[in-house]
């Protein structure tokens, strides 16, 4: 016999078709084990919230308004969702993704509220034939959750800044940093919290601009500019994320 015979010639019948059967049983297994297999789902959030009904029938304060969209620090700039151990190290979900990224959510999420709270005759993201009073800045500073243990944080910062268009000067700038404890750790939850502290913040942004303007010339007092004001509390959280008790 030729020594370039196959292994299955050299086995007898009954050999040769048991092998048979057992590679073809785990090519089959194998193959099904592979189509069972499937990667996760990927899912996809956005920020949402009920807007306020108008407060003033007409515009409180005749001023034309500019609002720039906001800009975000690099590491949020993405659509993956950042979670956070520890000060020092950023993961991002592969599979649980903001819808649009975090910046043009929230920009579109301020011009409604903005609107709906109807303290200015004008405000809009383009420019127009004529030139605002005032242009509104922003920056995302961080938009996340912080992950201690047993329980969950959001953690919104946002930085406003108000500049006059005549002047092309700053008159006004503010640091908004809140957080929110989340009692079930559920991806829907943070999203929810994360809603909540961002109406929280933009009520106490309009809330803040309205005094702002209450105490200008418009009323008949010169207002003393207020520039690098920050505020930081938590919205409902009981305690605080381990990493952060000595230093938040």
């Amino acid at each position: 016999m030729s020594d370039n015979k196959s292994v299955f010639s050299k086995l007898s019948a009954p050999t040769w078709c048991y092998t048979f059967l057992q590679i073809t049983i785990l090519t089959f297994l194998a193959s099904f084990m592979t189509g069972c297999v499937k990667a996760p789902q990927r899912v996809y959030y956005t920020l949402d919230f009920i807007m306020p009904q108008p407060i003033e029938a007409t515009p409180r304060f005749p001023l034309t308004i500019r609002l720039k969209p906001l800009d975000i620090s690099r590491q949020y700039n993405d659509t993956r969702i950042v979670h956070k151990k520890s000060l020092y190290e950023v993961n991002y979900y592969q599979n649980k993704r903001w819808a649009v990224k975090p910046q043009k959510m929230i920009s579109d999420l301020l011009l409604k509220y903005m609107i709906r709270n109807n303290l200015f005759r004008d405000i809009g993201v383009q420019y127009r034939e004529t030139e605002p009073d005032y242009e509104i800045m922003g920056e995302i500073d961080a938009i996340e959750k912080f992950d201690s243990k047993d329980v969950w944080f959001a953690h919104m910062v946002i930085t406003f800044s108000l500049m006059s268009y005549k002047d092309n000067k700053v008159v006004w700038r503010k640091t908004y940093d809140i957080r929110k404890e989340i009692y079930r750790k559920e991806m829907v939850l943070f999203i929810r919290g994360i809603s909540v502290l961002l109406e929280e913040l933009l009520g106490e942004f309009v809330n803040d601009l309205n005094d702002y303007f209450t105490r200008t010339a418009i009323k008949g007092v010169k207002a003393e500019p207020l520039l690098q004001e920050s505020i930081k509390r938590d919205s409902n959280a009981k305690s605080q994320p381990e990493f952060l008790q000595n230093g938040w």
